[in-house]
């Protein structure tokens, strides 16, 4: 028999009508779909993105997780960024996304998972925020090289605050200081932009709010570009 009549022939059992009418059911309660992107029902959960999708795309306010494969081959987007009340993202969550050029992530990230920024090649730098607690095995390589070789290089570097998780688990990767692996502060701030996406908005009033009770930690650069260490005493004050 062909498909479509095997189709027929299927759910003509009453049995697997009820079991296809009670997976529509839990899924109409687990999820939501947001403009063709798959969401957890309280939208706290962004599960899957559609590959077809191509250029910019902000991770919704209120978004606390990015799920494994969420945007796994999504060849045809270029940025992303996303509020800070992601935490965690998971496995594969950005792999293999070739045209992606930037990413932005939040400031309160807890959690990246194995391979979750792997094998973007137009990808130009990564900054990996100084909140993170966990990281999994490859989640910033770049590529493979010609002898499989594992390269961790992005065109201009992996930025962590020194000190921090990030930065000690991007350094064990043997990635020397200065070359792919870099300082925050070696960047270049401009006035008010403390997470230096080139605009200054309400995501960097929240940054210097949270830096100003001390649940962020920002590097030289931003404190002066947000103006908050005038005295260059390294205590942040309001």
């Amino acid at each position: 028999a062909n498909y479509n009549s095997y189709v027929e022939i299927v759910t003509r059992d009453s049995t697997l009508r009820k079991l296809i009418a009670g997976a529509d059911k839990i899924s109409q309660e687990a999820y939501k779909s947001v403009d063709g992107v798959l969401f957890s029902k309280d939208g706290t959960k962004l599960v899957a993105f559609p590959g077809g999708k191509s250029g910019t795309y902000t991770v919704p306010n209120g978004v606390t997780a990015i799920g494994n494969y969420a945007f796994d081959h999504c060849y045809k987007l270029t940025s992303v960024s996303m509020y800070n009340s992601v935490t965690e993202i998971g496995a594969n969550a950005f792999s293999y996304c070739w045209n992606l050029k930037s990413i932005q992530l939040s400031i309160n990230l807890k959690t990246l998972g194995k391979e979750a920024l792997a094998y973007n090649p137009a990808l130009k730098e990564i900054h990996l925020p100084g909140s993170l607690t966990s990281i999994g095995a490859d989640a910033v390589l770049a590529y493979l090289d010609s002898n499989d070789h594992k390269v961790y290089y992005f065109i201009n570097g992996i930025y962590c605050v020194p000190g921090t998780y990030s930065y000690e688990y991007v350094k064990a990767l043997g990635i020397p200081e200065g070359k792919a692996l870099k300082s925050e502060e070696a960047i270049e701030y401009k006035r008010g932009d403390v997470n230096a996406d080139g605009i200054t908005d309400l995501v960097d009033v929240n940054i210097l709010l949270r830096a100003s009770i001390g649940t962020v930690k920002l590097g030289a650069n931003q404190s002066k570009a947000g103006n908050i260490d005038n005295s260059a005493d390294g205590k942040i004050t309001t």
